[in-house]
């Protein structure tokens, strides 16, 4: 054995507990022993015992009111039981384990496989407290780390959003003075602190979906409204690449129960992926709807026709900081995509991708509809 442990011995007739204690002396246990449950109860209660070795007959009370006792307050891992029958009967062995006994050993016993027996209880023991202790310093450096990046993310992205301020500010006064010289600069500018904003909410967005704190924010939110500002948004991005940008929403969808926010923010993610990777080509978004045996889901899918993707490395996609293409223009940090997932993951939907090298590659996103109210709906634009 690891340690020096300590062991109760229960039973009500002396020559059994003698016996138990000298077949146990070898071991090196601390062994302490009770006549009845009510001393041996007392005896928990007042110290700190490893395993407990309990006859089921006894009188005034019984081992199985002992044990269930026992187990309204510790776990079958914290104290482990071992039950001591005088004969073996099947009801009386089913009825302890399902109260909560680790084992059971049938008297007379052999002392070699009593000994083994104990000494498999306690090292389960330990194996299971020391998983249960690493499980717990894992969540909580994982929640450390998780504050750390929600804190220094919201240290960054005021001064970021400052200088993208006086960028723009700055631009304006030039213009207006006539003086273009440095404007190429201020883009350069511009464009460097919104990458790095980018970033840094992306990874504010993980702390929170880490820590379990994003919140989702539902409402009646008009479909067309929403794609018409993505689609504005996205143009830029477009025309760097050359490619068009194509939009078809089922007519009949004129609004959806949703978190606006974050479903821009999936839609967003999923045209600027398929927007870095495609050169004079064409990305189409399209919006509606799909019924699955009874329920009705919100089906986006994003499409394009660029580079495509290996077969072989479609399941680094949705991992953090997984980039299965270098270069290219492509300046992302890999983290787009894994919130996009989570995102689906935490408004009960789903993503999947299908792709073909050098044929192009197509997301699907399903949400469940949520029933939308009889009232003006935000167009969350």
């Amino acid at each position: 054995m690891e340690q020096a442990y300590r062991i109760l011995v229960v039973d009500d007739t002396p020559i059994n507990l003698e016996l138990v204690v000298n077949a146990l002396s070898e071991l090196g246990c601390g062994i302490a022993t009770a006549g009845n449950g009510a001393e041996a109860l007392a005896m928990i209660e007042r110290g700190k015992f490893d395993l407990i070795l309990l006859d089921y007959l006894m009188p005034d009370m019984s081992g199985l009111e002992v044990l269930k006792t026992l187990r309204r307050q510790y776990s079958l891992v914290e104290l482990p039981v071992l039950m001591l029958t005088g004969y073996y009967d099947a009801a009386v062995v089913i009825e302890a384990m399902r109260q909560g006994a680790n084992d059971y050993i049938s008297k007379p016993f052999e002392f070699e496989v009593l000994k083994a027996r104990i000494d498999a209880q306690l090292s389960h023991r330990n194996m299971t407290q020391r998983l249960q202790r690493s499980q717990q310093a894992a969540e909580a450096a994982s929640l450390s780390k998780s504050r750390f990046v929600s804190y220094v993310s919201h240290e960054l992205r005021n001064p970021l959003n400052s200088v993208v301020g006086y960028c723009d500010l700055m631009e304006m006064l030039m213009k207006r003075g006539g003086d273009s010289r440095y404007l190429e600069y201020l883009d350069h500018i511009r464009s460097a602190s919104q990458h790095i904003l980018k970033l840094t909410n992306e990874l504010l967005d993980m702390a929170q979906i880490e820590a379990g704190k994003l919140r989702l924010d539902y409402q009646d939110v008009a479909i067309n409204g929403l794609v018409e500002a993505i689609a504005a948004e996205m143009q830029p991005l477009m025309r760097k690449h050359h490619n068009q940008l194509q939009v078809r929403v089922n007519p009949e969808l004129a609004a959806v129960n949703t978190d606006a926010v974050r479903l821009r923010q999936i839609i967003d993610n999923l045209l600027s992926n398929c927007g870095k990777n495609t050169r004079n080509g064409r990305v189409t978004l399209v919006i509606d709807t799909l019924r699955e045996n009874a329920d009705a889901k919100l089906c986006i899918s994003v499409r394009d026709n660029g580079r495509g993707i290996p077969r072989d490395k479609l399941g680094g996609l949705f991992r953090e900081f997984g980039r299965v293409h270098e270069g290219g223009g492509n300046d992302s940090a890999g983290l787009g995509l894994v919130i996009t997932r989570q995102l689906c993951e935490r408004m009960g939907g789903s993503i999947s991708v299908d792709s073909e090298e050098g044929a192009g590659t197509v997301f699907t996103v399903l949400l469940p509809m949520r029933s939308v109210t009889p009232r003006a709906v935000n167009s969350a634009g």
